[in-house]
Formats: C-alpha cells, sequence, structure tokens
C-alpha cells in the first residue's frame, strides 16, 4: 500500500494528514501559530515558527499512523494564497511571513487602481490587484524596507517556501504563482512587462523557476528527515494553493460544479477552459489540472471574523466550556440553533480584516436591539460570512452565463458546521456536497502526490478514486423568500455605509 502526507498551511492553523491510495485517512494533527499584528492592518506570523509546526505535526501524524516510514510514496504541501515568504540565500528568513489578510499595502493597490496600472496589468496577468499580492506587497517592502529585500535571495509564496525547507529545492508552483500578477496566463511564463509596470524588475531574479503541481520539486533532506520523521530522499511534488487543494480534495475537477472554501478568506471559483477577460470576475489563474483555469471571486470575510469574536469576546467561554461541549464550536452552533432562521438579527458585515468593496469598511453589527442575545449575533456572523459567498457566487453564476452548476461543493472550517452549511444553501439555493475527509486540503495534497508518483495517471483519475461525499444538503425552497430579503437587507447596509467610510479615511 502507498501512502502519501499532504500537509496545509491556513492562515492560521497547520495541518498535517496520512492518506493510503484509496483516500483513506490514517491520521490528522493540527497547531495554532501564532498572529502577530503589529500594526493595524497587518498581518504576519514568524516563518521558522511556521515551518516548526510543520514539522511537529509531521512527526506525529506517523507516530499516530503506525505506518512504516519507508512505505509514505511522496510528500505534497499546500497553503494560503497571496502573502509573501522571504528568505536569504541561506534559507533564513529575512523578514516575518506576511499572510493574505494583510492590508498594509492598500494605499499602493487603491493608487495603481487610480493611475490606469490595474487596467494595464489586467491585459497580461488577466486579474485585477489585490494589497495581499506578491507584486503589492514587493512594491511595499521597497518603498518602506529597501534593506529586506536587500537581503532576500528567494521569494516564496506559503507552500513553496515550506517545500524548499523541507528539501532545499527553490521552486514556485506555476498553479499558485499564477494568481499573484507576475505571470502572463497566455505564455504561462514570467512576464517582465508586470515587473516593470509596478516598478519591481529588480526583484525579478528572486522569483524561483516554475514547476507543476504534480512534478517531483524535490526531496526529504537528511535535516528535514531529522525534523519530520519523513525518510531522506522521498519525493515532494509541486502542490498547489489550498482553494484548489481543497477542490480537488472535493472531487472537483470540471466544471460541473462551483466551489466554496469558507476558511480564513471566502473564496468561490469554479473551472472553465475559458478565461473571464470582460472584467467582471476578480481572478483568472491556472488550475492544477491541465487544461483548466481558476475562475475566483473572494474576499477576506470568512472565518477570520469568527477567529476576532472568540478571541475577543468569548475568551472566559473557551476556557469554561458549558457541559456537552467539545469545543468552542459546538458552543456556538447550540446558540445559534437556538435562534429560528425567520429571527430579525443585527446586521453583521464580515469586514474584519478587509472588504472586496469599500477599501476602508470595517467589520460593523447594525441594528442590535434590547431584546437581541449573544446567540443573536452569533447567528449574525454566521449570516454575515454566508451573504459574503453569495456576492461572488453570484458574480461567477452570472460569468457561467447559460451554464447552471450541478451542485455548490464546499470546504474549510465553517464546512465543518451543518447549522452553517444549511444556511449557504438556503441562501443561495444550490444543494452543498461536501467531502467525508477532515480536511480537504490535505486530502487534495494526497491526490497530487499520488498523481505525481504515478499511483493513478492524472489529477481527474487520481482525485474519482480518492474522494468521498456526505449526502448532500438541500437548499429549502420555503426559505428563499426570507434569505433574499436578509441578503437585500445586508447589501443595503454595506453600500450605504460608502459615504461614512470616505469620511471616516479623511479624519484619518
Amino acid at each position: 500500500m502507498n501512502y502519501y502526507i499532504g500537509i496545509d498551511n491556513g492562515g492560521t492553523v497547520v495541518k498535517a494528514s496520512i492518506f493510503d491510495q484509496n483516500g483513506t485517512e490514517l491520521a490528522s494533527a493540527s497547531q495554532t501559530v501564532k498572529l502577530a499584528i503589529p500594526q493595524p492592518g497587518w498581518a504576519q506570523r514568524d516563518a521558522g515558527e511556521l515551518y516548526q509546526a510543520n514539522c511537529e505535526v509531521c512527526r506525529k501524524i506517523i507516530t499516530d499512523s503506525r505506518i512504516d516510514p519507508a512505505a509514505i510514496s511522496a510528500v505534497c504541501v499546500t497553503g494560503h494564497g497571496k502573502g509573501l515568504y522571504l528568505c536569504d540565500a541561506q534559507g533564513r528568513p529575512t523578514a516575518p511571513g506576511i499572510l493574505s489578510t494583510d492590508t498594509r499595502a492598500l494605499a499602493i493597490c487603491q493608487r495603481w487602481k487610480a493611475d490606469g496600472t490595474e487596467q494595464k496589468a489586467f491585459r497580461i496577468s488577466h486579474q485585477s490587484v489585490l494589497c495581499s499580492q506578491p507584486a503589492c506587497l514587493l512594491t511595499w517592502l521597497k518603498e518602506n524596507c529597501p534593506e529586506v529585500l536587500a537581503r532576500t535571495r528567494y521569494v516564496f509564496e506559503c507552500k513553496d517556501y515550506i517545500r524548499y525547507c523541507l528539501t532545499g529545492s527553490a521552486r514556485a508552483e506555476y498553479s499558485e504563482i499564477s494568481s499573484s500578477n507576475v505571470i502572463c496566463l497566455d505564455t504561462k511564463q514570467y512576464d517582465l512587462r508586470l515587473f516593470r509596470l509596478f516598478g519591481i524588475e529588480d526583484c525579478r531574479d528572486k522569483f524561483p523557476d516554475l514547476c507543476g503541481s504534480t512534478e517531483i520539486a524535490g526531496r526529504i533532506t537528511q535535516e528535514a528527515a531529522r525534523l519530520t520523521g519523513i525518510p531522506a530522499g522521498t519525493p515532494v511534488v509541486g502542490g498547489t494553493m489550498d482553494i484548489i487543494a481543497s477542490a480537488l480534495g472535493l472531487g472537483v475537477t470540471d466544471d460541473r460544479y462551483l466551489c466554496s472554501v469558507a476558511g480564513t478568506w471566502c473564496i468561490n471559483l469554479y473551472m472553465s477552459r475559458n478565461q473571464i477577460l470582460d472584467g467582471s470576475v476578480m481572478i483568472n489563474s491556472s488550475s492544477a489540472v491541465e487544461g483548466l483555469y481558476i475562475i475566483e471571486e473572494s474576499s477576506p470575510t470568512g472565518t477570520v471574523n469568527m477567529n476576532w469574536l472568540i478571541r475577543n469576546l468569548l475568551p472566559e467561554v473557551q476556557k469554561n466550556l458549558p457541559a456537552g461541549c467539545t469545543d468552542i464550536y459546538a458552543y456556538i452552533n447550540r446558540e445559534i440553533a437556538s435562534v429560528p432562521a425567520e429571527a430579525v438579527n443585527p446586521i453583521f458585515l464580515p469586514f474584519i480584516a478587509a472588504s472586496s468593496g469599500h477599501p476602508d469598511a470595517s467589520g460593523c453589527f447594525i441594528g442590535i436591539r434590547s431584546d437581541h442575545t449573544r446567540a443573536n449575533l452569533l447567528r449574525s456572523v454566521y449570516e454575515g460570512t454566508v451573504f459574503s459567498h453569495r456576492s461572488h457566487i453570484e458574480k461567477l453564476l452570472q460569468a457561467r452565463g447559460n451554464n447552471p452548476p450541478a451542485a455548490l461543493r464546499a470546504a474549510g472550517g465553517s464546512s465543518h458546521s451543518d447549522i452553517w452549511v444549511q444556511m449557504l444553501a438556503d441562501a443561495v439555493q444550490l444543494p452543498v456536497q461536501r467531502t467525508t475527509a477532515r480536511e480537504a486540503g490535505t486530502l487534495g495534497c494526497a491526490i497530487l502526490a499520488a498523481a505525481g508518483t504515478g499511483a493513478y495517471p492524472d489529477i481527474p483519475d487520481a482525485a474519482a478514486a480518492m474522494t468521498t461525499l456526505l449526502p448532500e444538503v438541500l437548499p429549502d425552497p420555503g426559505r428563499k423568500d426570507l434569505y433574499d430579503q436578509k441578503y437585500a437587507l445586508y447589501q443595503c447596509a454595506e453600500k450605504s455605509l460608502y459615504p461614512f467610510w470616505d469620511r471616516l479615511r479623511a479624519m484619518k
């Protein structure tokens, strides 16, 4: 039997799992990596601590699975998209790792939108500019911390940095870097025109050579073997970013389905043989599946909101969970279930990190009454994140034209909540499907590892053999009007605050 290790570096938690070639999970482990917010809008973490967490979860799953480590056929790493991880020629980090929720470069992003740079870039990269993309962050570093770039040899995305630590081989996996505004999707290569357009042409040589998702991009070094328990010489395939890995873990390898990854970011996508070039969608990028593109709509409006609420408003509950609640989310789901769907809750705008609408929008509750309880506020947060998904899904449905999806497949932290998933199904009026795997992202990694080492002919065959779905969650037609009304209020609240955010910016 062949075994595969999948490692998923999310915005908050590092997860690792061992799967056999049938997609059966033998062991799984996770570890939280501390988030640092040294200034408003910043989101970073110690890259060394991140790698240490990767090593520790690998050691744990090998121990817990009780398999012979020599039977591990391959390793694959995924991680959050966007952001930036820098290191010198010896592999030492030259700055903290920057996460995808970081907005320090927002002013640069706004400048590019205003002066036409974004439009010029779109003609080459087929992407809008985002303040968390490497292009924008490198410009910010060049303008504010040039000494960091002077020390830097390699510019990595998250999972490429971890793979480099494991193998000593510096590569940039194509499907992920293709969403970073430094690649021409037509030539499938780095494009110096983009680097010049953004004023970072002196960073071009810091980007590693490209590799494919299933290509063997390196092998576990002796030092990495000592730290992880994975035998030296074990192949490590290129991998892909977490949203594509999650889609693969859901069995999505063609254009039949929409996919929502409800993690730190609210990410929604589908695979297509054609790009959408009229500017109606945010991101066109390459898929790990040959010949397919990812059509993406997303914003940092997912679990980052509930994480903030738990950390700041529920610390005493998390330390002293009520009887019958195994974790804080069991408590939250129980509280939300006590509030009927028909209840008029406050409107929650899930912009704790940022918004894809107004650049200065922040999170807020609107319409709190004296009869509202903590349970109403918690349900508001769920509804707000669901409505953020709906806003992106509507754009994707319009882009698909006369090709309605068979279903919406969902992964990510929120998808583990039955009540959240039912809410999503009701709000978008699509059946929602989930995988039996605990973590779709690590399963997606195992699928790439299996395809990359020849256990299956290609990614679609590996995904078909290794994924199993739970019974789908059907939308309640009787709640369509209810959620349409709530969503209309959500949209009204969001847009009515635009003048407020403008005035707030002026005060700053």
